[in-house]
């Protein structure tokens, strides 16, 4: 049993009920209830999850299950070809001496769309076109 004490389990009912966290829950208690009843976010994750399932809406991210098993976000990472490390580039840009020489790189949002962060290593001159789809040939576009 996750939380020990019918009146710690009903007083956490009730915050939750009002629209109080669990961070929120467990950190009032500490203040104003120095002795041992005192109760952590995860325990009344625990609580609420293992045993008060009915409380679940009542939480900010009310999913059914806390850690969905299998469905995890998977990546699919893919090595550029024909890379050059960084400690190839020539002598002159490593020392800015020499204009002309370009880092680019993506910020990714949620979305297809990118911004793409291009600076020239001399003047430090930054270019942020938006890329459409984060694809090679729409890079160069860019």
């Amino acid at each position: 049993m996750r939380l020990k004490s019918r009146v710690l389990r009903y007083e956490v009912e009730q915050h939750l009920v009002k629209g109080w966290t669990p961070e929120l829950i467990s950190g009032r208690f500490r203040q104003f209830r120095p002795e041992p009843p005192s109760v952590n976010t995860e325990s009344i994750s625990q609580w609420i999850y293992a045993e008060a399932r009915h409380l679940i809406g009542y939480l900010p991210r009310s999913r059914k299950e806390r850690f969905p098993r299998g469905k995890g976000r998977k990546t699919r990472r893919t090595m550029i070809t024909d890379r050059a490390p960084l400690d190839l580039r020539s002598p002159e840009a490593n020392a800015r001496k020499e204009p002309g020489h370009w880092e680019s790189d993506l910020m990714v949002g949620r979305g297809r769309a990118a911004l793409q962060n291009t600076v020239e290593r001399t003047s430090r001159l930054v270019r942020l076109p938006r890329v459409v789809n984060k694809s090679a040939k729409e890079s160069r576009r860019a």
